[in-house]
């Protein structure tokens, strides 16, 4: 496992050994430990990198300082941080302007920066690597492995942390899982010094109307084609994903306008009828684009069953089972490619999902409270959890969301709201989870995670990103062929133009066929619905496993859950696969990570 790790104690005396050991044991770290830690009287830092030649752990001129990085930093004149520009590009100019310096800055990356009495943590804008820290007057203790903290600090589950994970599928604010535990928020540099913590943002959260909505929307464009070009590194064996979505395409009409396109692959994974690997490959084959398709057959699928635990132990509980396949893809990826592109950022430039209940929101009324029912999971509305617990799920929920909406009612905009939480609690959450895990494999880089184009996003109307704004200009003005494909939306064809409402007719149509179809007592309703992948292709192969898994008593799960509940999900499930797959799933995750650490 590739990550970071360290301890500093607020006064000297006490020997770091022994806890660095520790905290090193939950990456799987061989014995070399010495090589790829440094300690100090009062404190130890230590870096796993994923290859042997990846810089993770460097040390200043004078050797005062030491400093560990998982994910890659670009300097503010687009070269990657290695250990020759370590000091006079980035250690020098840091300790001089800090978080100042911080803003020019791109790429993805959380760092620990170390000297005798003081240490600094930090992310980038987006919070695409995960790093949790532990600090008290005792001690400041991170790690990207949540559960080394747990383990070392022998922490009692936080209540509040595990019931919102569950019932809205991440914990809010800040929160983990465990008591004490806490997840460094996106933007953030805190600083530890004799035993007092010290925690500042350098990201901004206004949204100011421009007067000349053209230019801040080429600026967008230029920001985030500069960005292209540097993640592209020269004589390394790069893929980018490419599916039916807006995302992708964004991303693929500003790498088609590189003199690098060609030594770039195409790569879409999904089930053999997916819409997107239909897309993907009509792309593929009119632009001539080499395209690496991976097709989830049913030998595929009956094979994910067995990365179930070690999927798991990686995300450390916190991604549901049915995110196996793009695991099974990264893994794939990293056999033939040392770099893959992705465009998990494009949400940001766009309005989310909340965009349709807008409308219904009531100013004068609690937001959090009408946002709850949207933002809840199937678990938290199933019947597979006890009514007591289902409600203690709600309250804290509603807890967090409260807790955050509150620290923004100064944005007038109720979709600017939306789109703040997205980015500071959805994407951060989703971003770094996946930055954890594909960090482990494989190269990961994200240019639409650009902090000057997303600060003038800020500037764009709510009208025009609801509308895929942003996306269509780039899309045009960068490589206009593009706009001749047809989209895919959730699994179903959509046009490019007209996207924003006639996407909305097939799954219209769609739901009409599959109410006649329950109506007249089809087992398999009726669906012209093609996702990459779903729940049912999660669940079914190993349905046997988790039957025993879900039914087999544990001191810890079985208070939670409605034994009858699972039961009758289970048959219905088996009766009728599409039925109740996403809650068990989620379930089932939830049951796996406590008999792997509990």
């Amino acid at each position: 496992m590739a990550g970071i790790f360290g301890i500093t104690y607020a006064h000297p005396g006490r020997d770091p050994r022994a806890s660095a050991a520790r905290l090193a044991h939950a990456f799987r770290m061989p014995n070399a430990l010495e090589q790829r830690c440094h300690y100090f009287l009062d404190g130890a830092i230590g870096a796993v990198p994923r290859t042997s030649d990846t810089p993770t752990l460097l040390l200043s001129d004078e050797g005062k300082s030491a400093f560990a990085i998982l994910g890659t930093m670009y300097l503010p004149n687009g070269t990657p941080l290695n250990k020759s520009n370590f000091q006079k590009k980035f250690l020098d100019p840091f300790l001089a302007s800090g978080s100042i310096f911080l803003r020019e800055l791109t790429g993805g990356f959380c760092f620990a920066l170390m000297k005798e009495g003081e240490c600094i943590l930090a992310n980038d804008p987006f919070g695409n690597y995960m790093l949790h820290y532990a600090a008290n007057k005792e001690h400041l203790i991170f790690s990207n492995r949540m559960m080394s903290l747990r383990d070392l600090l022998s922490s009692s589950f936080d209540d509040i942390g595990l019931l919102q994970h569950l019932g809205i599928s991440q914990s809010l604010n800040g929160r983990t899982f465990y008591e004490g535990i806490n997840r460094l928020p996106r933007g953030t540099v805190l600083r530890y010094c004799g035993g007092n913590v010290f925690s500042e943002e350098y990201i901004t959260r206004h949204f100011h109307p421009s007067s000349d909505i053209s230019g801040t929307l080429e600026t967008i464009r230029l920001e985030l084609s500069n960005s292209i070009e540097r993640v592209i590194p020269s004589g390394s064996n790069v893929a980018a994903a490419l599916t039916g979505g807006f995302d992708s395409r964004m991303t693929w009409s500003m790498i088609l306008g590189t003199r690098l396109a060609p030594g770039i692959t195409a790569h879409t994974h999904g089930l053999p009828n997916a819409r997107d690997l239909q897309i993907a490959r009509q792309i593929a084959r009119k632009l001539g684009l080499r395209h690496d398709a991976l097709e989830f057959d049913k030998k595929t699928l009956q094979s994910l069953t067995k990365l179930w635990r070690e999927f798991i132990t990686l995300t450390e509980g916190l991604q549901p089972i049915t995110q196996i396949h793009s695991y099974y893809a990264t893994r794939h990826l990293s056999c033939s490619y040392d770099t893959l592109i992705d465009s998990s950022a494009g949400p940001l430039y766009r309005r989310q999902i909340k965009k349709f209940i807008e409308p219904r929101i009531d100013p004068r009324k609690n937001l959090a409270m009408q946002v709850l029912p949207f933002e809840q999971t199937a678990l938290a509305t199933s019947k597979l959890i006890r009514p007591e617990v289902r409600k203690e799920m709600s309250e804290a929920a509603l807890l967090g969301l409260q807790e955050y909406y509150e620290t923004i009612e100064h944005i007038p905009e109720i979709g600017d709201r939306f789109d703040l939480f997205y980015a500071d609690q959805t994407a951060a959450l989703r971003a770094s989870i996946e930055g954890n895990l594909q960090a482990n494999f494989i190269n990961l880089e994200q240019p639409l995670f650009n902090l000057k184009a997303l600060e003038a996003v800020a500037q764009i109307p709510g009208k025009i990103r609801r509308r895929e704004g942003i996306h269509r200009y780039v899309i045009r003005n960068s490589y206009p062929k593009l706009e001749q494909f047809t989209m895919d939306y959730s699994g179903y064809f959509a046009p490019y133009r007209g996207f924003s409402t006639l996407r909305l007719v097939a799954p219209g149509l769609d739901k009409i066929i599959q109410i006649c179809s329950r109506r007249f007592f089809f087992q398999h309703p009726a669906s012209f619905r093609r996702p990459p992948f779903d729940t049912q292709s999660a669940l079914l192969p190993g349905i046997a496993q988790a039957r025993e898994m879900l039914l087999s008593p544990h001191r810890q799960f079985s208070p939670l859950v409605d034994r009858n509940g699972v039961e009758q999900s289970l048959k219905s499930f088996e009766d009728r696969p599409s039925d109740s797959a996403a809650a068990l799933l989620q379930l089932l995750t939830f049951r796996m990570f406590l008999d792997i650490y509990c």
